[in-house]
């Protein structure tokens, strides 16, 4: 009965996790958590050599930029962080050989190159730029690097089997 119970609550909990990560919404948080915790076990400390989901005004005006991390490095080095994360990922887990799988393997290629053609249309490193001058802060950027982080090595296997050029266009747009 004990053992029976067990089974019951892990079901539930695996049940809520993949509800969690097939939704558009439930994918992209469980990667900025992983990116966080990531960031964090390499000592890096929340609030002072990162913050989170931090807003910063575009360039000319042009609206609210809100990546999910920026990391200020040694050597005046900023990365800026933008988290993506695809339900299409859990598709392909799902997905039998054959035609099923192409098209989920064609369903994350779309997804990701979109994401990629959003991110290179953000002009983060000016954002940024702006935004330490203006707060007086005492960093300075004399770098400032973009980076599309995926929420694991199996996802960048995947995007990579899925669409090569996408990671081709990402190296050019220096992401």
């Amino acid at each position: 009965a004990s053992l029976n119970d067990q089974v019951s609550e892990n079901r539930q909990t695996v049940d809520t996790v993949w509800r969690s990560l097939s939704s558009p919404g439930g994918a992209g948080q469980f990667a900025e958590i992983g990116l966080e915790n990531t960031l964090k076990s390499f000592g890096l400390q929340r609030d002072r050599d990162f913050v989170i989901q931090h807003t910063v005004d575009g360039e000319d005006g042009g609206g609210r930029l809100r990546p999910d991390a920026v990391v200020f490095l040694p050597g005046d080095t900023v990365l800026v962080i933008d988290s993506k994360a695809s339900k299409f990922l859990l598709e392909l887990a799902q997905a039998e050989e054959g035609e099923e799988q192409d098209q989920a393997y064609a369903r994350l290629a779309r997804s990701m190159a979109n994401h990629l053609r959003s991110l290179t249309d953000k002009n983060y490193a000016n954002a940024v730029a702006a935004y330490l001058r203006e707060a007086g802060s005492q960093r300075s950027a004399r770098r400032i690097l973009t980076v599309m982080y995926l929420p694991n090595d199996g996802a960048l296997e995947k995007l990579d089997r899925a669409d090569p050029k996408v990671l081709r266009d990402a190296a050019r747009a220096q992401i």
